[in-house]
This record gives C-alpha cells, sequence and structure tokens, in this order.
C-alpha cells in the first residue's frame, strides 16, 4: 500500500508536470531550471514501473507542450529555450530508464509524436544556444539505443552532419555529448562475426564513417600540427570517450581507424594540455584492453584477443615511447622527461593487471607483474639519481643499483648506446633553471612511486635506495619545499614499513640496516625541527611523520628504546616530557591554526587512558576546563569546531561535567553563549553545539540514575540535623533531580529550534538528538508508570518535595539561578516531550535531510509563484496580478 507521504509526493509530481510548460519565462535564475530537471530526472531512475506511471500521465504531452509552447490564451508567447531543453533532457532520462525490450515510451515517440523527433534533430544544429544543442544531442544519444531510433536517424540523411559538428562546436559539453552519441552508436552495432550484419546501428555507423570518411579526418586532426588547438581537442575528447567505456566494439573501430598508432606522437606534443590527454588515453586503454599492442602498433598481425600476458605491449611502450621522450634531453627539452616519468605510471596498469593474473615472468621465479614493475622502479630510481648533481655516467649506473631484470631487457645497454645518461646529465647540469627542473623531476617521480607502490609496495622497497630519498630530505633546496618535503615522507614510510613487515622480535639491531634506515630518518627528523627555516606547515609534516612512524609496532619500539610488543609510543613520550603542558599552554596562541591544533593534540591526549591518568596526576583537569569556554567565542571557524569537540570528548569519555559547567564558567556557558554557538555561520560549528547538548542532556540523566544524588544526600544530613555536605563536593547542583543543567542552558528550546536549520546536515543531527530524546522520555513514562516514580508524561502523577527542595536550595548559594519548584526536573521532561511530538514531524524532517531535498526545497518555492503564470495573466493584460510570474 502506498503511504500518506507516497501519495503526497506523486501528486506534487504531477502538478509539476501539469504546471511545468507554463513556468515563467521571467526567471532569472537558471539553477531553478536545473533543480527542476533534478526532480523530474530523480522519478524517472527509478525505472520502468514508474516511467511507465508517467506514461498514463501522458507525459509526452506534456514535454511536447513544453517544446513548443503553444498557448491558445496568447497569440503572441514568448518561447524559452530553457523549459525546452528541460523537456528534451527529461524525455533522455526517461527513454534512458524505460524498460528496452517493451519500449512502450519509446513506440508512443516514433508513432504519435514525431514532430518531437523531428525538432530535437534540427535543434542539434541551433546555432544560438549550446544548452539547446546539448539537449537535443543527449535525447539522440537515448533515442538511437533502439533499433527503430538507429533506422529514423539513418533515414534522416542527418547522420554525419551531427558527428561532423563534434568538431565545429565551440562547447565543450555538446562536443562530449556528440561523443556519446557515437559511442552508443558503435556499442549497439553487432560485430562482423554478427549475423545481424544488417543492423541498423551498423548501417547507421558505416554511413558516417564512408560520408565522413571519418577516420581520415581523425587522423588528420589528432597527428597534423596544423590543425587548430580546439579540433585536436575536440578529437582527442571523442578518442578518450570511446576509450575509457571499455566496450569491446571500440577496440576495432580504434583498430580499424588506426587512431592511437601514433599515439607517441602525442605524446611529444609541444602543447602540454595535448600530452597530458594523450596519457590519460594510454592510461585508460592499458587499464582494460586484453592486447594493447594492436592498437599501438601499426601491424596486420592480428593477436589474440583473449592475451593476457602484456609483455610485449610492455617493451613496445618503453622504447618506442618511453626511451624516445628521454631521448629529446638532446634538445634540452626537461618536459619530454616529466612525460616519461608519466607515461611510466601509466605502464604501471599493465604491471598490475600481469600481476592479478599471477603469470610467471620468463626466468619462472617472480610474477611478471613484479617483473615488469621492477623496471619501472628501477627508471623511476635512474631519473631520480640525476637530483644528486653527479658529473659521471658510471656514478649515475652504479648509484641506482640496476637489478636483474634491467639486464634481461637489456634497458642498461640500451640506456648507454643511445647516449641517455649523458644527455641527461647535460640538461640537469647546464640549464639556467636546472634546480627548478630537479625539483620537478623529484616530485613527479615521488608521484609515480606511491602510484606504483599500491600494489607493488615490496618491489619499492626492494629497488628503492635510501640514499636518495635521504640525501633529498637533507638538502635545504629541497626540504624547503613543502611539496617535497610531503612527496617524501609519504614515500619514507612504503620502505621502511615493507621491510620491516615480516620482522622479527629476534633480529640484531646492530647488523641490520634496516634500523640505520630508521636512523637515518631520525636524523633527518631531527635536523628540521630545530632549523629555523622550516616554517609552520613544514613542521607540521615533520610531526605527523614521527606519528607514522611511532604508528608502528617495530619501529615505534626501537625509536622509543622500548622493546618490541609494545603499542602506542607516542603518548608515553608525551608522558615523559610533559607535552601536555605544551599544548595546553598553546590554545591560546595569537596563531588561530596553532590553537586549532593545540585543542586537537588535548584532545587526543585526554582520549589516551594513560594520557588522562597523566592530567589527573599534574591536576590539570580543572584548569583544563575552566579555560576551554573562553574559547567558545573565538574568531576561526576551524578553532571553535576543535573546542567543541573537545569539550564533548571531556563530558562523554571522561565525565566532567560537573567541572566544565562549574559557577566560574557562568557567564561563558550560559543560554545567550548557546544561542551564538547555534547562530554561527559555520554548520560545523552549529552541528557540535547539537551534539554538545545532547550529551549534556546524557550527562545530566546519568546523574540522576545513579542512585543517591547530591541533593539526597543533601536531604539526608539536614533530617539528621548534620552539617550540609562540603560544598566543595557540590560541583555540580543543577544536575540532579529537580533540575537540570540541559534546560538552564535552555537546550530543549534551541534543539527543537535547530529542526528548521538552514542545513540539512544540521537537521540530519537534530533528527537523530530528538528521535532518542523522545523514545527515552517516552521510556521513562512507561517505567514511571509501572513503578509509582514522579518522572511521567500525565502532570497529575509527578510527585515533588517543593519544601525539602527550598530548604536545600537556601543552605546551598548558587551563582547559577536554580529552576524554580513549579519547573522541576520531570515537569520539564514532560513539557519538553509534549513539544516534540506537536512541533517535531519526524516524517518531514527525515525528508529533508536527503540532498535531492534541496531541489524539492526550491519546487516548493516556486510551483505557486515562479513555475506558473495565473490564470488572471492568461486572461488579459488588465487583470494582471504581478504577483506569479517572476522570481
Amino acid at each position: 500500500m502506498e503511504t500518506d507521504t507516497e501519495v503526497s509526493d506523486m501528486d506534487r509530481l504531477k502538478t509539476v508536470l501539469t504546471l511545468l510548460p507554463q513556468m515563467s519565462r521571467d526567471i532569472i535564475d537558471d539553477t531553478i531550471h536545473e533543480k527542476v530537471l533534478s526532480y523530474l530526472s530523480g522519478y524517472a531512475k527509478k525505472g520502468p514501473d514508474m516511467v511507465a506511471v508517467l506514461a498514463e500521465w501522458n507525459v509526452l504531452d506534456v514535454i511536447r507542450a513544453c517544446i513548443f509552447q503553444e498557448s491558445p490564451s496568447s497569440r503572441q508567447r514568448q518561447t524559452d529555450y530553457r523549459i525546452t531543453s528541460i523537456a528534451i533532457r527529461f524525455l533522455a532520462q526517461l527513454l534512458q530508464n524505460d524498460d528496452k525490450h517493451r519500449a512502450r515510451l519509446f513506440c508512443q515517440l516514433i508513432t504519435k509524436y514525431r514532430e518531437v523527433m523531428t525538432f530535437i534533430l534540427d535543434g542539434v544544429f541551433d546555432e544560438d544556444e549550446a544548452l539547446m544543442r546539448y539537449s537535443c544531442v543527449e535525447a539522440l544519444e537515448m533515442i538511437v539505443a533502439y533499433e527503430e531510433g538507429a533506422k529514423w536517424i539513418l533515414e534522416s540523411n542527418k547522420s554525419a552532419q551531427i558527428i561532423e559538428r563534434c568538431f565545429e562546436d565551440s562547447s565543450t559539453y555538446v562536443v562530449t555529448a556528440i561523443s556519446k552519441l557515437l559511442l552508443s552508436i558503435i556499442k549497439n552495432s553487432p560485430s562482423s562475426s554478427s549475423e545481424e550484419i544488417s543492423s541498423s546501428h551498423l548501417l547507421l555507423l558505416e554511413h558516417i564513417i564512408t560520408s565522413l570518411n571519418l577516420f581520415t579526418m581523425m587522423r588528420e586532426m589528432l597527428y597534423d600540427a596544423h590543425v587548430t588547438y580546439n579540433h585536436r581537442m575536440a578529437t582527442l575528447e571523442i578518442v578518450w570517450m570511446l576509450a575509457s567505456s571499455q566496450e569491446i566494439n571500440v577496440i576495432g573501430f580504434l583498430r580499424r581507424g588506426k587512431l592511437l598508432m601514433h599515439l607517441d606522437t602525442l605524446l611529444h606534443d609541444p602543447n602540454r594540455i595535448i600530452r597530458s590527454r594523450a596519457n590519460e588515453i594510454l592510461y585508460t586503454l592499458l587499464q582494460w584492453v586484453p592486447d594493447p599492442l594492436i592498437l599501438l602498433e601499426d601491424s596486420n598481425d592480428f593477436s589474440n584477443p583473449n592475451n593476457t600476458h602484456h609483455s610485449n605491449a610492455f617493451n613496445f611502450i618503453l622504447y618506442e615511447i618511453v626511451f624516445s621522450l628521454l631521448s629529446k634531453a638532446a634538445d634540452n627539452n626537461f618536459e619530454m622527461v616529466v612525460m616519461s616519468v608519466n607515461v611510466i605510471t601509466s605502464m604501471a596498469q599493465l604491471a598490475a593487471r600481469d600481476n592479478d593474473n599471477n603469470h610467471l615472468s620468463s626466468g619462472g621465479t617472480i610474477r611478471e607483474g613484479e617483473h615488469l614493475a621492477s623496471i619501472l622502479t628501477s627508471l623511476l630510481v635512474f631519473l631520480l639519481g640525476f637530483t644528486q648533481k653527479i658529473q659521471n655516467q658510471d656514478d649515475i649506473l652504479d648509484s641506482t643499483s640496476m637489478p636483474l631484470s634491467f639486464t634481461d631487457s637489456n634497458v642498461e645497454q640500451f640506456l648507454c648506446d643511445n647516449e641517455i645518461v649523458e644527455k641527461l646529465s647535460s640538461l640537469f647540469n647546464s640549464t639556467k633553471r636546472a634546480n627548478t627542473h630537479r625539483k620537478t623531476l623529484i616530485l613527479n617521480v615521488f608521484h609515480a612511486i606511491q602510484s606504483i607502490a599500491i600494489k607493488f609496495s615490496q618491489v619499492i622497497a626492494v629497488i628503492l635506495n635510501n640514499i636518495y630519498v635521504d640525501n633529498i630530505l637533507s638538502t635545504p633546496a629541497y626540504n624547503t619545499d613543502e611539496r617535497i618535503l610531503k612527496a617524501g615522507f609519504n614515500v619514507i614510510p612504503i620502505v621502511l614499513f615493507s621491510k620491516f613487515a615480516n620482522a622479527h622480535d629476534d633480529r640484531n639491531i646492530e647488523d641490520d640496516d634496516r634500523y640505520q634506515a630508521v636512523d637515518k630518518i631520525l636524523e633527518i627528523l631531527n635536523a628540521l625541527l630545530k632549523d629555523q627555516n622550516t616554517e609552520c606547515r613544514g613542521m607540521t609534516l615533520v610531526l605527523e611523520m614521527l606519528g607514522r612512524l611511532l604508528g608502528n609496532q617495530i619501529i615505534g619500539g626501537y625509536i622509543f628504546d622500548s622493546g618490541y610488543g609494545k603499542h602506542r609510543y607516542g603518548i608515553e613520550l608525551v608522558c615523559r616530557f610533559d607535552l601536555e603542558k605544551d599544548a595546553l599552554s598553546r590554545i591560546h596562541d595569537p596563531e588561530a591554526y596553532v590553537r586549532a591544533s593545540a585543542l586537537n593534540a588535548v584532545q587526543a591526549i585526554i582520549r589516551h587512558s594513560e594520557g588522562w591518568q597523566n592530567i589527573l596526576s599534574k591536576n590539570l583537569k580543572e584548569s583544563i576546563a575552566l579555560e576551554l569556554p573562553q574559547l567558545m567565542k573565538d574568531t576561526e571557524a576551524f578553532v571553535r569546531r576543535a573546542l567543541m569537540d573537545l569539550m564533548i570528548c571531556l563530558i562523554v569519555e571522561r565525565e566532567c561535567g560537573e567541572i566544565l559547567l562549574d559557577d566560574k564558567n557562568a557567564e561563558i556557558i550560559n543560554p545567550e553563549a548557546m544561542a551564538k554557538i547555534m547562530d554561527d555561520p559555520d554548520f560545523e560549528v552549529r552541528i557540535r553545539g547539537c551534539q554538545f547538548l545532547a550529551v549534556v542532556w546524557d550527562h545530566c540523566e546519568q546523574d540522576r540514575k545513579q542512585g543517591h544524588k547530591r541533593q539526597r544526600k543533601q536531604a539526608v544530613n539536614i533530617d539528621a540535623d548534620l552539617s550540609p555536605i562540603d560544598s566543595n563536593n557540590n560541583k555540580s547542583f543543577l544536575i540532579g533531580d529537580d533540575s537540570s543543567w540541559f534546560y538552564w542552558l535552555d537546550g530543549d528550546n534551541i534543539l527543537i529550534d535547530a529542526a528548521s536549520d538552514s542545513s540539512r546536515l544540521v537537521r540530519r543531527e537534530i533528527l537523530v538528538i530528538l528521535q532518542r530524546i523522545k523514545d527515552y522520555v517516552a521510556q521513562l513514562s512507561s517505567s514511571a508508570s509501572s513503578s509509582n516514580n514522579s518522572i511521567q508524561i500525565d502532570n497529575n502523577s509527578i510527585i515533588i518535595d517543593t519544601d525539602k527542595k527550598t530548604e536545600i536550595s537556601q543552605l546551598l548559594p548558587h551563582k547559577r539561578p536554580t529552576i524554580e519548584s513549579s519547573s522541576s526536573l520531570p515537569h520539564r521532561h514532560a513539557d519538553f516531550y509534549r513539544r516534540i511530538c506537536a512541533e517535531i514531524d519526524f516524517s518531514r524532517l527525515a525528508s529533508t535531510i536527503d540532498a535531492e531535498h534541496l531541489y524539492k526545497e526550491a519546487l516548493e518555492s516556486v510551483v505557486d509563484s515562479a513555475m506558473t503564470m495565473t490564470m488572471d495573466v492568461e486572461e488579459g493584460e488588465h487583470h494582471r496580478t504581478n504577483s506569479m510570474d517572476c522570481y
């Protein structure tokens, strides 16, 4: 059965559809149209059943009305291309999500709405609006997916002109859409071995290829340097779209047209963007094409389409592309060196695929993927050697410690015979920008190593020479560049952690070079910490690196000299050197980032049991709780976020509410301050404000349910003529049976008001909180009914000893105002519960936390105003009201 909400949603959908042709032409904000389309598309994407419902509502009539925008009551009605584009793109969504076998909607379209299809076909050539062209091409992409649709486009004799526009259109969005249209035709065309050789899709594809001489035209635009940049980029966009589709028919299309036979030319192109796009195409092909060599090499030999060995393609790319790029160094063209590193990163896809297939190398000792990865890593290390200012060719080759795989592939010999080493040495030592070139190369090599390490971390650990990385991070010219520092610190754990992955506790530290590597890294970190030239961001990177090393069980144990098998050496380091005091002293630092970092550090210490015990032993608990609230008015949002997180942590994990909510903070943590937090321009701060009030509620209730409360102990002492308990032990009188800090902070009103917050993320948080509180109070009411307790929803059943409460209040002075007897905790709970039930529609609130609701909210604001023209306007100018024809 349909729920009331579902019925309401369907009614709204029907209303929006009905009024869509009448959407106001005076809307200025174009995003309104996009939101309407997104709303409609959300229903279309629900599948064939929803499309069938929309078909029953005569949705094609609505689309036709939007396209032609006819109005019998207005002889000169201004058309709005935005409404037309909404309708056409919505039609595309309907066709895409309809049942392809029954094709009910498409059959209606092609039999009864031919004028709509003709309009769409002609709209591709609209010279005024790119959005109109894009919408029409998008619809054609869905139409051509049907056999009859392909036949209709073929018979129109406009298919070739449409594809040709891909190379001429000024809009990249239209170029992309036409590329998808061509892909749809190729994808649906049967292969040459298929029996359905007369398929409309195949005939359409052949017509396009023949009419345009498509392959020749595309090759010319790809490889002719005299062709304009826009034409070349449009052609690259088509090729990339085809390559990224991972459709098997695309392989035949690309091979037949020999479109990638000279990809190396594009990788050598002077234009950086063209080179980058060509490498993206190569990267994508190497991810999925069974045998990439058939696309890259001009050969008539047909490879096995199911071939999963990629050594031939690997060697072709290595020798014909990578080494060719490196040879360009003879012309002092450093960009080609960087391009070679990018191609090496793409080649790692081949190594990963071979590794997944568990093929063994020709030697039969390691997997083929590892063998290929070792060659790539050795090349990267080889290039990294040029950043060390090594002048001698033999030093370069020796310093890289080339593995056996280099010798097997004749790589070393090739590098020497072709004088590549000499050319690169000359490039890095003679140019005016040698230092800049070295930095760029370091960054690219480090990033490439990280990419390869995703699958081959052990290979990286074996081949990568730590000396290079250590030297780079020890060189002031490099370590002052935060980009290099960050990239280097990402590479170091790859090497060290992989080397220690299979370590045992009984290793001899003195004879183990792995620990010597750790010592070297520690020396570098220590030097950077002491270096006055290390800036704030660099210092953060150094500390993060130290934290990662401490987080490793074996390395952390070695650094802290505590033996193996222990955990969390970082917190022990904090406790030993009193670092918590240093962090606490920085929460009022003039620099906002330092304040936020200090708050995060204090929170991390508090969360750890040993850190918390250390804070207690040094009597820092109270000073922390009393200093924090002062930061609630900090000028920076990220500081306020860190503060609220820490205050929540203190209450939830360490039960410090009694101190945090002390009378000394009365002028800081009060209803006005909480209202300010909930009115913060940063929604993350508002979320934390809701969470803070929620944990205050929990803390109050936990204190109330503990049994022997502070107030009751006071009452017992009074009845026995005993002195009241020392006020020092009464740290939080307002957390008790008859009053609550939660209500003193105006938490009930704040949380209910937050349900209408402008941020859906705040509403999502408040939904969870209010639902939990509502269920909790309802459970209390149920328990009270069975046990005659005082906490019940019914006011008549609440039992309060007001005289005793007043007497206690008079004995214990407080700076904070106590809650009156008539507003006791049970009463407040009952009132809060009733307000939640009366003012919060949980079903509707839940619907507003969906991101898609942003569009629904827009519709609610425009359906009755901006979307529609009133009947008065339709009847004539003398009845115009101006109330509903503009936004």
